[in-house]
């Protein structure tokens, strides 16, 4: 049961940030959306990307990140929520 709990409040914090990039809008729930408010401090979320897959075909690897952030000059941010 903690291992569910673990998963699913990690989860809800994922899908509060991805709101916040996509519409700009903050969670309504307190504790969910002061998380998303201290991620909101250290990104800009107009040059944000979530859940994007990114891949090196050189190394054959691959995967979903869980926020990229557009630097330009061919540079990004890569952060992976940790909860």
């Amino acid at each position: 049961m903690k291992r569910e709990v673990s998963t699913l409040y990690g989860e809800a914090i994922h899908l509060g940030v991805e709101l916040y990039i996509k519409y700009g809008e903050l969670p309504k729930s307190t504790h969910i959306k002061e998380a998303v408010e201290e991620i909101a401090k250290v990104i800009d979320r107009k040059r944000t990307i979530t859940e994007m897959i990114v891949k090196d075909d050189e190394l054959k690897i691959a995967g979903r990140t869980d926020i990229l952030e557009k630097l330009g000059n061919n540079q990004v941010i890569l952060d992976d929520i940790k909860t």
